[in-house]
Formats: structure tokens, C-alpha cells, sequence
């Protein structure tokens, strides 16, 4: 869904900067962006319909419900505020909407190359881990049992 969110906030900030994002409502703007399929579409229509009977706050926590995330809670504030806001303040908090989730989707892919690159790492310490007792099994118990056996 944050993959869709992203994309959905790379074409507004494309609308808006041609200036047809100002000819737009924000029903029209929900209503492109659900034409779109994927996750976010019957959220999206659900929504619209919210907002066409007036009830934009239940919109709002319907979107955010359904998607559960930060950026969802974030989006959808944007989207039903679209109508007023100023056109160069859209395209710039567009803008850093698109590249706060870049920067989180970054993150996410470093924790999950992190976590395999330990997964890897794993095998090879206890490796060495077992070469090392073996080492102290042969260099120093194997001498203490021959000095034992000599006292016999």
C-alpha cells in the first residue's frame, strides 16, 4: 500500500506542477486516483463516497484504518485538504511527502539486507566457533590425558 501511495504522490506532484492540480477538486483527484488499479482502490472509492455525503473526518479514519500506516495518516490528510491548499505549497509538500517515503523505503531495504547479510554471517562463526574447540580439544586435553596416562 505504501508503494501505491508513493506512486499516487509522484502523480499528484506531476498534476500539480503543470498547474491542472488547481483545476481539480480534491473528489476529482480521489476519483483519477481511483481509477488506478490496486490495493488502494476500494479504500478510495469508499472514501469518496464519505466525502461526497459530507463526512470528510470519517474518510480520513476509514483511510488511515485501512491502510495502517504513517504515510497513509499523512496522504489522506492531503488529499482531503487538496482544495485549500496553495499551489506552490502543494507541489513542495508533495515533494516532501515523495521523498520522506523514499528515504523510509531506503531504510527498510537496508534493515532487510541487514538481516540477511547476519543470516549469512552465522554459519561461518559458528564454523569457526567449532575449529576452535577442536583446536583446544586437540592442543591441550589430548596432552593433559597423555600426561595422565604416563602416571598410570
Amino acid at each position: 500500500m505504501d508503494r501505491e501511495i508513493f506512486e499516487s504522490i509522484t502523480f499528484l506532484r506531476n498534476l500539480a506542477s503543470i498547474d491542472k492540480g488547481r483545476e481539480y477538486s480534491s473528489d476529482t483527484i480521489i476519483e483519477k486516483l481511483a481509477e488506478h488499479n490496486g490495493l488502494l482502490r476500494p479504500i478510495l472509492i469508499k472514501m469518496l463516497n464519505l466525502l461526497r455525503i459530507n463526512k470528510p473526518r470519517e474518510a480520513a479514519e476509514l483511510f488511515a484504518e485501512k491502510v495502517g500506516t504513517r504515510a497513509g495518516k499523512d496522504f489522506v490528510v492531503l488529499l482531503i485538504k487538496w482544495d485549500q491548499l496553495n499551489p506552490s505549497e502543494l507541489v513542495e509538500t508533495l515533494f516532501s511527502y515523495e521523498k520522506s517515503m523514499k528515504s523510509m523505503r531506503i531504510t527498510a531495504q537496508k534493515k532487510r539486507d541487514e538481516i540477511v547479510s547476519e543470516l549469512i554471517y552465522f554459519p561461518v562463526v559458528i564454523n569457526i566457533l567449532i575449529i576452535f574447540v577442536n583446536f583446544i580439544y586437540v592442543a591441550y586435553f589430548i596432552e593433559q590425558k597423555e600426561m595422565l596416562m604416563m602416571f598410570m
